[in-house]
């Protein structure tokens, strides 16, 4: 205990005796461990005054403070580390400022070197600019006997002159037809963004880039495709939302078919919502899609304008006679805005306007098509009040058409619905027609899907009418 709060004496008389070890292990007395570096800090310092004092700065007699204050805290820091602490944590704060000074950054060196920087970099630019002139002009002398050679060359300098916006990200070394070939790309997926119906791709390159595996779905694909390639050469995607299936089987309608149907020739065909309204009140629960919007507008009004839309665009499309000019006519309607969607609405309509028919029918004992007891067994549909709550409501919402409801749709346009359901490639489904009892009296369009959802277009390799019989005939056997 006494050892601990030693005299000055007795601190002295330990110093002398510890003298001789403390040269022989320096690096256990701090003070001794950093004596070398002392002679540089010293010498660091007395620059540093030189310099200020040759700037005019007052801050050369803090810079010789500090340096004397240093060498107190490295005569204190050789003393036996007994002492007391405060002394050591002292002498680290005095050596952590002369560090702090020596590392600070002065102002009037950076701004000589910033202005060299910037004089060197004049320097560069210029010399830069008298090589590329000099370059042009040599270039320009060699070529003048061949002019090809020379507009490549010209052109090459022009580009080097176009330089990029400051925050684009394109690369300066990349060839020009190739920024070109980009920038085209990415207008056209742009514009494919907006469309609903996709340009027309070969159907076997298709097959290749969607199903590249080996995995037996992906060989049974590529049969199936292998197959449709046979009567139809190119594809057409279709959006993947929940409208679907009316999309795709509207503008195969539209952009196909050479006569209009009986019900759109009807001159009663816009007061349909009007009377059934009247009759079934429950139709003003209707739910119309997010992109048909009519403000201050009764139900039964909207649905009069859906219905006004569909007439208008399939008749201005029936009167047409190029066949070219009908699909690209058609391609611009199918993009994505409102008088798409008014479309929809008017085909769904239909589609209730033909359940409650159908119901009655069946209800009154008469005769129906097989689909009308399987729609209308199922417990969300076994009313046409439930099927349009329950399948017709949530149309382009949560859920699309299913396979039962597709026959209605048939019905309700007056047409049949042919689809190659691929993954059922080799069975007797492969090639279904929604409905199959008009086969040969309505008009045909044709699907293509890959699963019980969604669906895609498909083009023949020759513009004619569909022919079932035709499309029948070309289906390839299968063991």
């Amino acid at each position: 205990m006494m050892e601990k709060y030693k005299t000055p004496m007795g601190i002295a008389q330990s110093n002398n005796s510890k003298k001789n070890g403390a040269q022989q292990d320096r690096s256990s007395i701090p003070g001794a461990a950093s004596s070398g570096k002392q002679n540089q800090d010293n010498k660091s310092s007395k620059n540093i005054a030189k310099r200020l004092k040759l700037e005019g700065s007052d801050d050369s007699a803090d810079v010789v403070d500090v340096r004397q204050e240093n060498n107190v805290g490295m005569d204190v820091a050789g003393l036996d580390t007994t002492v007391n602490k405060d002394e050591g944590s002292a002498d680290e704060m005095l050596v952590e400022k002369q560090s702090d000074d020596e590392q600070a950054p002065d102002p009037v060196l950076d701004l000589q070197m910033t202005n060299k920087d910037q004089h060197m970099a004049t320097e560069e630019l210029a010399a830069s600019k008298d090589d590329k002139t000099h370059l042009s002009s040599n270039y320009s002398k060699k070529c003048q006997e061949n002019p090809e050679e020379y507009n490549m060359i010209n052109s090459l300098q022009n580009k080097e002159e176009v330089l990029p916006d400051k925050d684009s990200d394109e690369d300066l070394y990349r060839d020009e037809e190739e920024i070109k070939k980009e920038n085209l790309v990415a207008v056209l997926n742009d514009v494919e963004q907006k469309m609903s119906v996709l340009p027309e791709v070969d159907i076997l390159t298709y097959c290749v880039k969607e199903w590249k595996g080996g995995t037996p779905k992906a060989e049974l694909m590529k049969k199936a495709y292998a197959a449709v390639s046979q009567t139809f050469s190119c594809i057409r995607r279709v959006r993947g939302d929940n409208y679907c299936a009316l999309r795709a089987t509207l503008f195969q309608a539209l952009s196909q078919l050479t006569h209009l149907p009986s019900w759109l020739q009807s001159k009663d065909l816009d007061k349909i919502p009007e009377k059934l309204i009247a009759e079934y009140d429950w139709i003003n629960q209707w739910r119309f899609g997010q992109d048909v919007k009519m403000e201050n507008e009764s139900p039964s009004e909207i649905m009069k304008a859906c219905l006004q839309h569909l007439k208008e665009k399939w008749t201005y499309l029936h009167s047409l006679e190029d066949p070219h000019e009908k699909v690209v006519a058609c391609e611009n309607i199918f993009q994505g805005e409102q008088e798409e969607y008014f479309l929809y609405e008017a085909v769904k309509l239909l589609m209730l306007k033909k359940a409650i028919e159908l119901y009655c029918e069946k209800e009154d004992g008469n005769d129906v098509p097989i689909f009308c007891w399987l729609l209308f067994a199922r417990e969300e549909s076994d009313s046409p009040y439930r099927f349009m709550k329950n399948s017709l409501n949530q149309v382009g919402y949560t859920g699309g058409l299913e396979q039962v409801e597709m026959f209605l749709l048939g019905y309700a346009l007056e047409l049949t619905i042919a689809v190659y359901r691929l993954s059922d490639f080799g069975t007797d489904e492969f090639l279904t027609f929604y409905p199959d009892d008009h086969k040969d009296i309505w008009p045909v369009v044709i699907l293509t899907a890959e699963d019980d959802r969604h669906y895609n277009v498909l083009v023949r390799k020759k513009e004619s009418a569909i022919n079932v019989k035709d499309v029948m005939n070309k289906i390839p056997e299968t063991s």
